[in-house]
C-alpha cells in the first residue's frame, strides 16, 4: 500500500523508517468495494501499530495526514 524509506531520527540519530500511503491513489481506483477496504485499511494502519507493543513488530512513532497522504514515522 505504501513505500518506505529508510531515514535517522532527529533527536538521538538513531535508524527509522518513514512509510507513506498515498491516500489520493486509493479514491481514483473504480471499484467502490475495493477502494473502501482500502481506506479502513490505511485508516488503522497507525492504530494498530501503537497499540501493539512486541518486540518483533516495528514501532509507530508519529503519523502526519492529510486528504492526499498519510506519513508514518516507525
Amino acid at each position: 500500500f505504501g513505500k518506505v524509506y529508510r531515514g535517522l531520527s532527529d533527536n538521538d540519530g538513531l535508524p527509522i523508517a518513514i512509510k507513506t500511503l498515498e491516500i489520493r491513489k486509493i479514491h481514483e481506483k473504480t471499484n467502490a468495494k475495493l477502494k473502501e477496504i482500502e481506506l479502513r485499511l490505511v485508516k488503522n494502519e497507525d492504530i494498530v501499530m501503537r497499540i501493539c507493543n512486541s518486540p518483533n513488530l516495528m514501532k509507530c512513532y508519529d503519523v502526519y495526514e492529510n486528504k492526499d497522504i498519510k506519513i508514518m514515522i516507525l
